[in-house]
């Protein structure tokens, strides 16, 4: 039902522009943070942020929310993407990694850990042995 002022057309248009930025701001930062919820979000940003660009050209509106949750879902997927591939192509690498860590009862043993990761990565990318150094050493 609209409101005071508005057509009946105008508020569900305006609704998912308002719905569709809220996700694409969502997406963006979960994107950073929990990686597959963050892409679904800016997915669900993006399909419903032209859906109501589209409704809002048919109907002769300019609608800038639905302009930016494109924006912004557009960019969390050019994050995500990229990093969700290289946590495809690095998993077993880094299982094995957190189940050393997850073992490592010293500080060497964990050191231990960050060498043998630092040696799997040299070899997945044919990288000369010891040229990587991660910087999260304990």
């Amino acid at each position: 039902m609209a409101t005071l002022g508005q057509t009946p057309t105008q508020q569900p248009v305006e609704t998912e522009g308002r719905r569709s930025l809220l996700l694409g701001v969502a997406g963006l930062v979960l994107t950073v943070v929990m990686l597959p919820v963050g892409l679904a979000l800016d997915v669900l940003a993006l399909l419903i942020g032209l859906r109501a660009r589209r409704r809002a050209r048919r109907d002769g509106h300019r609608l800038a929310t639905a302009r930016w949750a494109i924006v912004l879902a557009v960019i969390g997927l050019v994050i995500g993407i990229p990093a969700l591939a290289t946590q495809a192509y690095m998993w077993n690498e880094v299982v094995a990694y957190n189940d050393c860590v997850t073992g490592a009862n010293t500080i060497a043993a964990e050191n231990a850990c960050v060498d043998g990761l630092e040696k799997a990565f040299e070899k997945k990318f044919s990288l000369p042995e010891g040229s990587l150094n991660l910087p999260f050493r304990p």
